[in-house]
């Protein structure tokens, strides 16, 4: 995987660890690959029982899921993932600083498709319509997708 941060301004280094640990699993892995929820830590079932909600932004609807409490954090995904992509023990980890949000790509989930061509431009405007819609005034990023060659 590839990660990418920007704005880290908050990004505590007690977290780095955390993060190491799980940053081979932490985006893009499959869900079906997962242990159970019952074998989860408590911060990880926290995510996987949080609900799917959905904002009304002024590019259309977008599903996303918040856990945690904190300075706001925005979890982005490579493409066609899903929130339930990323790994329920990395974004407990987060949840334990951060008011995490995980939000589906366009046209992915309860997401809706934009207008094509798709571009990195317009899912962007879509993200920051996210952002606006629940007011998260400037948060901090991170965002992952796989390798070439990967999935």
């Amino acid at each position: 995987m590839r990660w990418l941060m920007i704005g880290p301004r908050r990004l505590a280094v007690s977290l780095a660890a955390a993060w190491m640990s799980v940053a081979l699993v932490g985006c893009a892995s499959s869900p079906q690959q997962r242990p159970v929820s019952a074998s989860l830590p408590a911060s990880a079932r926290a995510v996987v029982s949080a609900p799917v909600r959905v904002a009304h932004t002024r590019l259309g609807t977008v599903g996303y899921r918040i856990v945690g409490t904190g300075p706001p954090l925005i979890l982005i995904t490579g493409y066609t993932a899903t929130i339930n992509n990323w790994d329920p023990r990395f974004v407990g980890a987060l949840a334990e600083h951060y008011r995490v949000v995980m939000f589906d790509n366009a046209g992915v989930g309860r997401t809706q498709a934009l207008p094509a061509p798709l571009t990195i431009d317009s899912m962007a405007n879509q993200t920051s319509a996210l952002i606006h819609t629940l007011g998260l005034d400037k948060p901090d990023v991170l965002g992952c997708r796989p390798l070439r060659g990967t999935q």
